[in-house]
């Protein structure tokens, strides 16, 4: 037994808790326990291949209920729909500077890593705990997460998928990207809301009142998306392996500690470098990047959380106040209140953070918000210092260690970034940040990028500038009627 809600600390098998991705209170699925790496594990892990290390980690979370072996060939496979063979290279920027590359999966994106798994990991859930019902999966996202999921899914007929992700979020060609991934058994449904939280509110209600009669009616009823416990345990194999990459170049000694820059996204990698770090790596400082739609430090200061709506940015994948996923980060700290918490921002929209809480997620951890034109300044001098293009939420955590630096809060360090999606994804900014140089079409840019950095941008973004959008919003009160026929009449 390896996991447990956060609502009632109910245990639970990690297999099951990926099978259902929320429990029927909506309660997440957390760890119960970490293991600890010892040198042996690093010596074993030091020379094999992302995948290998994918499964050697997750190993020690499903506690033998899937095997290394099986694991092993699932993650082999998963690896095997990434451009290139090594996944997630690790760059060597500068002297005491690394950077992981999160880019090269089949939609550019750090959620390609979790999404390209999880089928894998499904079946072995299905066959054991699906009691062969109809398979059904819902998840309420960003759009890029839509993408990396629809992407994986698509080949899976037998799995019905429907993905939920606010409109207003998502960049031309981000809405050609998600069109392009349409299959029999995909439903993708953008949604007219201002913030992911509103959509993340339309699905748990959905599940809150309907999860029962879907079982009823013969569903195998998953969530999927940041709210599932397997993305956050492939994180962890992410910063891990990073880590791995530097320690056996000897960059570092054993007994140096690195400080990882990292954008934040739904909380869910910022839980993952926090749960990496409980299982023993090395790390000094967390330097969280923030836009200006981030209130969880001002949060942490004040004692209690409240939503706030959300602006438009350069960096829309963290253009959200959405929380919920935070939990697994607070109950890290101090599990008591959770349920109360949880409780109150559902019904409230706002929740005060215990003491101890606040205490864990400020010792040693540094969070900073970036504005529009900073985040551009970041993109802007780090290619004329490093000939190395950011995107706009890598651009927020270069923000934030350059910030700390000047003001002395921090020394110049061993210090890992995390790129987190291409930047050729958002063709317009990265190029205004370059040259100054305003493009209004998206594909256009794109070439002028290439130009201006002799770049190439990923094949499947050019292929995008001629495919036909068919998908239309949809308004909150149309997606409660499909997904309330859906429970009628079925799919």
């Amino acid at each position: 037994m390896n996991c447990a809600t956060i609502y009632n600390n109910q245990k639970t098998s990690l297999l099951k808790a990926i099978l259902q991705g929320l429990d029927r209170d909506l309660g997440l699925f957390v760890p119960t326990t970490f293991y600890k790496f010892i040198e042996e594990d690093y010596q074993k892990m030091q020379d094999m291949l992302f995948a290998e290390r994918l499964a050697y980690i997750l190993q020690f979370f499903f506690d033998g209920e899937l095997d290394f072996a099986t694991l092993k060939a699932d993650c082999l496979q998963a690896m095997q729909t990434f451009a290139v063979e090594d996944v997630l290279p690790v760059v060597k920027i500068d002297k005491n500077l690394f950077i992981a590359e999160l880019l090269y999966g089949q939609t550019h994106s750090f959620y390609d890593f979790a999404n390209a798994l999880f089928p894998l990991i499904y079946r072995h859930a299905y066959e054991k705990y699906g009691e062969n019902k109809k398979s059904i999966v819902f998840a309420a996202t960003d759009v890029n997460s839509a993408s990396a999921i629809a992407t994986a899914m698509k080949a899976c007929q037998e799995i019905q998928t429907i993905l939920l992700y606010p409109a207003a979020f998502c960049s031309k060609l981000q809405m050609r990207e998600i069109a392009s991934k349409h299959g029999e058994n995909i439903e993708i449904l953008p949604i007219e809301a201002s913030d992911l939280e509103d959509v993340e509110e339309l699905l748990l209600q959905f599940l809150k009142e309907n999860r029962t009669k879907l079982e009823e009616k013969g569903y195998c009823v998953t969530i999927l998306g940041e709210w599932n416990i397997l993305n956050i345990l492939v994180q962890i194999a992410i910063f891990v392996s990073s880590y791995l990459d530097i320690l056996s170049a000897k960059e570092i000694g054993k007994t140096q500690n690195i400080d990882i820059l990292l954008p934040i996204e739904h909380y869910s990698n910022f839980t993952a470098v926090l749960y990496a770090k409980q299982m023993g790596i090395s790390i000094q400082n967390i330097i969280v990047g923030m836009n200006i739609n981030s209130t969880f430090y001002q949060a942490l200061q004040k004692g209690y959380f409240t939503r706030q709506d959300s602006n438009l940015t350069i960096a829309p994948a963290m253009d959200s106040n959405a929380p919920y996923a935070l939990f697994r980060a607070l109950a890290l700290f101090d599990t008591l209140p959770l349920k109360e918490q949880m409780q109150a921002f559902l019904q409230k929209k706002s929740f005060a953070i215990s003491p101890a809480q606040k205490q864990g997620l400020t010792k040693n951890i540094f969070y900073v918000s970036a504005k529009e034109d900073e985040q551009i300044n970041s993109i802007f001098n780090f290619f004329e210092e490093y000939s190395y293009l950011l995107d706009t939420h890598t651009a927020c955590a270069e923000n934030a260690y350059q910030t700390l630096l000047d003001n002395r809060v921090l020394a110049n360090s061993n210090r890992l970034l995390f790129t987190t999606v291409h930047p050729f994804k958002y063709p317009q900014d990265t190029m205004y940040a370059v040259t100054g140089e305003d493009i209004n079409d998206t594909f256009k840019a794109m070439k002028h990028l290439e130009m201006a950095t002799a770049m190439q941008a990923p094949k499947s973004f050019k292929k995008l500038r001629t495919l036909q959008i068919k998908l239309q919003e949809v308004s909150i009160q149309n997606c409660k009627l499909f997904l309330q026929n859906l429970v009628d009449i079925g799919l």
